[in-house]
């Protein structure tokens, strides 16, 4: 597939679609022993009930290297992979991420006892950051080995539209924190799911979303992800070419359209909503088709052109990894952080020069 792709002209780039973590599609377990819900069922996420669920969670070390493994499995083996694409980068329901050591990590940390309430703001908090640290991880794990891959999610909007990101439902029913990834800088590029219907009661969630995406794309960029499924031909060639109008001075790098399997909900054939794409239609009342000549994928500036590095490492006392580690960084710029579970730290987009890192075990 690499080499038939990146034999065109222009090259088509490859990216790698993970489903992050989920691993089974139904409540009904697989009976497979090689399957990862039995050979790791500790790394599996629990209901705030104690519902065993089909999604690994990153709160469980254990699990959180899993799935880093499993991304530097690609890295390593295909050196030409132009991308790893993340889809379900997060919990599914604000009642999820109770696995054991999750919760007793928790615990641990606040020195609190029993099961946090879904609401609780710290637990909430925990559940984001232990997405973010998988997040940050594979982002930097990454591009230590090809620092041209590019690394990317599909990340969610849904109703409402946002005013503060911290009100949106991926802030505080998925803690899917994507608007903190990119400021951070560790992923390239986001991919919104703005599946919403021009003609519905959300229309104005489409260009909300879109918008917000770009202006808080900060140093990284952004992809459009029109619903084309739920909207018929015409209209989606409306949300395609509002990803090509900047906001905040931002525009975005391109379009996700979800999906190519099912293009529209008029009954349209799949071929004529490409060829429209693509020719004049009566589709579309512009002239100039919305993809009307082939062209390059976008340069990504901080890929081509890097003006800063990044630092990472792991937190260990006496060979083992220091879960929650402060680790401070000091030198052109100063900054620290908490080691994730696996003892991981990493500071993204540092200024050249020399650093010192320092942690004093116990604090």
């Amino acid at each position: 597939l690499l080499d038939r792709c990146h034999a065109q002209t222009p090259k088509i780039e490859v990216h790698a679609w993970l489903v992050l973590l989920p691993i089974w599609t139904s409540t009904t377990f697989p009976t497979n022993p090689a399957h990862p819900s039995n050979k790791f069922p500790q790394y599996l996420s629990k209901t705030e009930g104690g519902s065993v669920i089909a999604t690994f969670d990153p709160g469980h070390p254990g699990a959180e290297q899993h799935m880093t493994d499993v991304v530097m499995e690609l890295v390593n083996n295909y050196p030409d992979l132009d991308g790893i694409s993340y889809d379900y980068s997060r919990f599914g329901a604000a009642t999820e991420g109770y696995n054991d050591a999750s919760v007793q990590r928790f615990n641990t940390r606040y020195g609190r006892t029993g099961t946090p309430a879904p609401g609780d703001p710290a637990w909430s908090q925990w559940r984001r950051d232990q997405v973010t640290n998988l997040i940050r991880k594979t982002y930097l794990c990454a591009i230590a080995e090809n620092y041209n891959i590019k690394m990317t999610s599909a990340v969610v909007t849904w109703h409402p539209a946002p005013g503060a990101f911290v009100d949106t439902r991926p802030y505080y029913q998925t803690f899917q924190d994507w608007d903190a990834w990119m400021a951070e800088g560790i992923l390239d590029l986001s991919m919104p799911m703005a599946y919403f219907d021009e003609d519905g009661s959300y229309a104005a969630d489409y260009d909300a979303w879109s918008n917000f995406s770009k202006s808080h794309s900060y140093n990284r960029g952004t992809l459009i992800g029109p619903g084309i499924y739920m909207n018929d031909v015409a209209d989606s060639i409306v949300q395609i070419r509002a990803t090509r109008t900047p906001s905040g001075g931002k525009y975005a790098q391109g379009v996700v359209m979800y999906s190519y399997a099912t293009t529209n909900d008029a009954g349209v054939a799949g071929s004529t909503f490409f060829s429209a794409l693509a020719n004049p239609s009566p589709y579309d009342p512009n002239p100039t088709p919305v993809f009307n000549t082939a062209v390059e994928t976008p340069t990504l500036p901080w890929k081509a052109n890097p003006t800063v590095g990044h630092i990472k490492g792991t937190a260990a006392y006496q060979g083992l990894p220091v879960d929650g580690q402060m680790v401070y960084l000091t030198g052109p710029t100063s900054r620290s952080i908490r080691a994730d579970g696996t003892g991981f730290y990493g500071f993204v987009d540092l200024p050249p020069g020399s650093y010192t890192v320092t942690a004093t075990y116990g604090s």
